[in-house]
């Protein structure tokens, strides 16, 4: 493994060449016809080579055979148990793990050793324990069936899985760094998108470089329906590799770590959050589809050209969950912030308040409706009548007409230099309104009388 400049991880796709003359002849043997051999109690803490004897030929038998690449793995373990990766080169077509049990794929120091999964997986399986300069422990997933279970990976960058086959990943799979761990996206994935099922970790990271150059932008796409968080890193492309982040699902992610991939980031469905705690730098384009939020306290720094696009339906919200804040979007050309027609901006105003920054000369923005496209959802903190507020500063003169604005709350909007405002005005309640104009008519009833 080699590690490229800062922001940017990059990974060699060749394994230490250990393959043997036995696991030639067993692959070649083993493709012929996959057969399952099961691994049993007696198998704990083994390791998983050609020669030693650690598999049954029959569920509940005994350990008597020695592996051959090309055959099922049934894992039949009554607890949770380790098991050592011991070639460069071990190949099984379908991975069944055992219900409710978890099997702990561990690296041998100092050894570069890998298990690819050609067919269906399922299960829980943790990959960790390799160490050591140059070591690697890797899962690679080439199958066309989405892993059915958990995925875990720990103890840092040398523990990691490699996904060869965009459909590897599935609704069905669920992905977790638990400590440290790298999720490598191989060139087979170039313009294509993978689906999890959930994301979540406090480490690790995920990279596009991995595999042949030029092969375009990778997508991870995460259709989750339960709320979690991730405080890895995105790295950065390298050599025509890039990587693309897109949320979808009801679901909540919430983004801690290193933003450092191009690809850009969509949030399709759900709540998409990135906190005050994550980092960003030359980010592509970010795209906020109906029915989705996303949700920043930070500074997205774009890359060339790059801009936040909040379309119909979707919608922006500057700050947390549960206080005020500030998004700012840095970028040296392109628009900036462009609005859909019917996009929402959920905004807190009034003693504390949020705050939209667009840095940049070329940061003017853009709307693409027309009159009252541009939809404040208001939520007033203390807002004083008469009062102007600052919503949005723009790099320059702003590039969208205050007609493109409306709100919830009665007021007005205008701009103070290069800076979107907004005046609250209070519409006296109906009951109000009736007694007034009552005592009016009365008074003036009265008046007529006293001139007769």
């Amino acid at each position: 493994m080699k590690e490229s400049p800062q922001n940017s991880l990059v990974y060699s796709r060749t394994p230490k060449l250990a393959c043997t003359l036995m696991s030639m002849l067993a692959l070649a043997a083993g493709s012929l016809s996959a057969a399952d051999l099961y691994l049993p109690n007696s198998s704990v803490g083994g390791t998983w080579d050609y020669t030693s004897l650690n598999w049954a030929t029959t569920s509940g038998g005994s350990a008597d055979t020695a592996w051959t690449n090309g055959n099922n793995v049934v894992i039949e373990f009554t607890g949770n148990s380790a098991f050592k990766l011991g070639e460069s080169d071990l190949q099984a077509a379908d991975f069944t793990g055992a219900a409710g049990r978890i099997i702990y794929l561990q690296g041998i120091a100092g050894e570069q050793n890998q298990l690819e999964v050609t067919g269906a997986g399922s299960g829980e399986v943790h990959v960790w324990g390799t160490s050591g300069s140059g070591a690697t422990n890797t899962l690679k997933l080439s199958g066309s069936t989405g892993w059915d279970g958990t995925l875990k990976l720990r103890d840092g960058s040398h523990n990691r899985i490699v996904l060869s086959n965009a459909s590897a990943f599935s609704t069905d799979t669920t992905l977790e760094f638990v400590s440290g761990g790298l999720l490598l996206l191989d060139a087979a994935i170039g313009g294509q998108t993978t689906t999890l099922g959930q994301l979540s970790g406090t480490s690790g990271a995920i990279s596009a470089n991995y595999g042949a150059a030029d092969a375009g932008v990778k997508t991870l796409r995460v259709e989750q329906s339960t709320d979690t968080s991730f405080s890895g890193q995105f790295a950065a492309g390298t050599s025509g590799r890039e990587l693309a982040l897109s949320k979808a699902g009801t679901g909540s992610l919430t983004l801690t770590g290193a933003l450092n991939h191009g690809g850009g980031v969509t949030a399709e469905a759900g709540e998409l959050v990135i906190t005050s705690a994550a980092t960003t730098s030359g980010q592509g384009d970010y795209v906020v589809s109906n029915g989705a939020t996303l949700r920043v306290d930070n500074t997205i720094n774009f890359g060339a050209g790059a801009t936040l696009t909040v379309e119909a339906g979707g919608a922006l919200a500057p700050g947390s969950e549960a206080s005020v804040g500030t998004l700012t979007l840095d970028g040296t050309s392109g628009a900036g912030l462009v609005f859909g027609d019917g996009a929402t901006v959920d905004f807190r105003l009034g003693v504390s308040q949020d705050e939209i920054i667009l840095l940049g000369s070329s940061m003017v923005g853009d709307a693409l409706g027309g009159e009252d496209s541009i939809i404040f959802n208001f939520i007033n903190e203390g807002m004083v009548e008469g009062d102007f507020y600052d919503l949005i500063t723009f790099g320059d003169t702003p590039a969208i007409a205050l007609s493109a604005f409306t709100s919830n709350l009665e007021g007005t909007f205008q701009y103070s230099g290069n800076i979107l405002q907004f005046g609250y005005s209070v519409i006296p309640e109906p009951s109000s309104s009736v007694l007034m104009l009552g005592a009016l008519a009365g008074g003036m009833v009265l008046l007529r009388r006293r001139t007769r």
